[in-house]
């Protein structure tokens, strides 16, 4: 009886035996690998069942109960490797996974990051001072909810304003959080491998699949569909930073492996035949040559590459020609009937989600030569800005994407980061182009480049001063 006592009176020290041991094996890497391995490996079983079956939440919710005990050990101490790993995963195939009324499986995912990242920063007590892109995006976010005031539907509003607050909150925390270099790295080689599984996935539906009229790739699952340009653009990314990784590297196997991403990420953009993807393909890939210390290397990969594009793809030429005789595919008098539009309301806008409104509102008022329907998006990010949210909001948003680039250029050549400011400056200077031809504003791809570049400011300026801890001024 007195031993059994005895026994009991040990446990609490047992217990915290235990909970040490615990501890010491969760911060090995290759244990962190293998939950995380295990963890999203069941959860990419479901989405990829979902998928197919069409029943995304009866699938996610028994997957999820698989993997919960695996990944809240990762999301408890490396919250950038799982939830936020798989966030990257998921984001060019989002709008394949809707959750009906509830929003898509990558923006629960989002959620969830938000909340493991700030309980990493409790638990660190540690805090980084944003750059002055936070206090502008929050202020954009909050003038787009004064916007829904004057909206002329309320509905559209509240979801467009709703929208921005939720992206621009994940911008927030992971800007605030601290991260070191590793991470930031095995973020940006994520991002690469998400653009290779949304390419092989948009190659292999587009042979299985009767091609279209045009013979381009318009992905159609059960009614949840991709539109082919916003699949391309959300490649450039990928392209870039693998692009990058082959220019600085004399390693053989990480090569071959740059060479083989940028195969298959390049044919993924090449089967969409939009124009606007190949062309910030090629301002990317211009990008880097300027920017990069072995430009001789990258040219004689690149110019290779291009004629090659040329001979295995011919339908690309006559597609890039016709640009000019369709007006982009009617943009020039969609654009026309817009800038009617934001002349009512230069200023303040229509309000947010308004744009379809403000064109229906005013093209017979100006005849457009080629009428190309009602309820028609301005594929301009800058338009639709103004038609939204008018001058006031347009200013706060380009500010916003100056201070980015600003972040950028602190990192001077030759520092160790120097190749990842090369990769998401490129990136960057490829999104903003192709925003001039789709509006991308919350688009997910692209938030993707702006937390990472707010994750490369953290890495450099805390490299020299520690991050502060919470509660110190």
């Amino acid at each position: 009886m007195r031993a059994n006592l005895g026994s009991l009176g040990d446990l609490p020290g047992a217990v915290n035996d235990a909970a040490a041991r615990l501890r010491s094996s969760l911060s090995d890497r290759p244990v962190q690998l293998g939950l995380m391995g295990a963890g999203i490996a069941l959860l990419l079983i479901g989405v990829g069942a979902s998928i197919a079956s069409g029943d995304l939440k009866v699938v996610a919710i028994l997957i999820g109960v698989l993997a919960a005990p695996f990944l809240i050990a990762l999301a408890a101490w490396r919250p950038y490797l799982f939830p936020y790993g798989l966030y990257l995963l998921l984001v060019p195939f989002d709008n394949l996974l809707s959750l009906g009324g509830s929003g898509t499986a990558t923006k629960l995912i989002g959620a969830v990051t938000v909340v493991a990242v700030l309980f990493a920063i409790v638990r660190q007590r540690r805090l980084v001072r944003p750059a002055l892109t936070v206090p502008l995006a929050v202020i954009y976010a909050m003038w787009m909810l004064v916007t829904t005031l004057w909206a002329p539907d309320l509905g559209p509003a509240i979801e467009a304003a709703k929208s921005v607050f939720q992206i621009i909150l994940l911008f927030v925390v992971l800007s605030s959080a601290p991260i070191d270099e590793r991470d930031l790295r095995a973020i940006c080689l994520l991002i690469v491998i998400s653009g290779i599984a949304a390419a092989l996935y948009g190659i292999w539906y587009f042979h299985q699949n009767p091609p279209t009229p045009e013979s381009r790739l318009f992905v159609d699952v059960g009614g949840r569909k991709i539109d082919p340009n916003a699949f391309a653009d959300s490649l450039l990314a990928p392209f870039a930073l693998a692009l990058v990784a082959l220019t600085n590297t004399r390693t053989v196997h990480v090569v071959l492996a740059s060479l083989a991403a940028l195969a298959v990420i390049g044919e993924g953009i090449l089967i969409t035949l939009s124009r606007e993807g190949m062309l910030g393909c090629v301002v990317v890939a211009a990008v880097v040559l300027v920017m990069s210390r072995r430009r001789a290397l990258a040219l004689a990969l690149l110019l290779p590459a291009l004629a090659l594009m040329l001979a295995v793809a011919p339908s690309v030429l006559p597609r890039l020609a016709d640009a000019i005789s369709t007006g982009g595919a009617g943009r020039t008098s969609i654009w026309q009937v817009d800038l009617h539009a934001w002349l009512a309301h230069p200023v303040f806008g229509w309000g947010a989600g308004s744009a379809f409104q403000a064109y229906s509102a005013n093209v017979l008022a100006v005849a457009p030569t080629d009428f190309a329907g009602w309820d028609r998006p301005p594929h301009n990010l800058v338009l639709n800005t103004l038609l939204d949210v008018g001058i006031v909001g347009l200013v706060l948003l380009m500010a916003a994407y100056l201070m980015m680039y600003r972040q950028l250029a602190r990192i001077p050549r030759g520092d160790q980061l120097y190749d990842l400011r090369v990769g998401l400056t490129a990136s960057l200077i490829g999104l903003s182009l192709v925003s001039l031809f789709i509006d991308n504003t919350t688009d997910k791809y692209v938030w993707v480049v702006l937390c990472a570049i707010a994750q490369l400011r953290t890495v450099y300026l805390t490299r020299a001063a520690p991050a502060r801890p919470l509660g110190v001024p």
